[in-house]
């Protein structure tokens, strides 16, 4: 990568990130998050262990959210001193490279979890996939979708478990049902429904 491509690079994500911390509001979420923990800590907390359990999930939820806002403004501030050093020398070099590219990331991660926030988002989701009309064709077509979900399931982190797998008679699948677990997953999934 060449200094003036890095250049305009930073400036696009520079302008980007600062552009959505205006929006994140960090000082009202851990008010909400004091305000949370101080509910802990009443004599009658457990005395409904619904609300205890739904204030402990919020907890975790928004100590979640606080962990990546934190990873991010890190990895920014790494990103400006790189960019320091870079105008200095001139000189990309590959940790550079490295730092620019994860920040990139990280902030389109930022950027997704922004618009996901509905009440359900943030939950788990359970995926079937099984195919219509069509025969072996149809089939197959399932089992390459259950393959590029399993990928995307790995190279999200996710947890998963298979609840059901048929497989196909000749091939692919006739019927898989996933139990997918990590934060936002139900967000990210809620769209991906329909008929092929």
């Amino acid at each position: 990568m060449e200094f003036l491509e890095f250049k305009e690079l930073y400036n696009e994500l520079s302008d980007r990130y600062i552009e959505i911390c205006k929006y994140l509001d960090l000082d009202g979420i851990n008010n909400k998050l004091n305000k949370l923990k101080n509910i802990t800590l009443k004599e009658n907390f457990w005395s409904n262990k619904d609300e205890a359990t739904n204030t402990l999930k919020a907890i975790s939820r928004i100590e979640y959210d606080l962990n990546f806002y934190n990873k991010i403004e890190d990895k920014f501030e790494d990103l400006k001193l790189s960019f320091d050093l870079a105008e200095i020398n001139e000189i990309i070099d590959s940790e550079t490279s490295l730092i620019i590219s994860t920040f990139s990331k990280m902030l389109d991660d930022l950027e997704i979890k922004k618009t996901l926030n509905e009440k359900d988002d943030f939950k788990d989701a359970i995926l079937q996939i099984h195919p219509g009309a069509g025969g072996v064709e149809s089939q197959d077509w399932a089992n390459m979708l259950f393959r590029m979900y399993s990928k995307w399931i790995k190279n999200s982190n996710f947890d998963s478990k298979i609840i059901e797998y048929q497989a196909g008679d000749e091939g692919g699948l006739k019927d898989v049902i996933i139990e997918i677990k990590g934060e936002y997953v139900y967000g990210l999934l809620k769209s991906e429904m329909g008929v092929h």
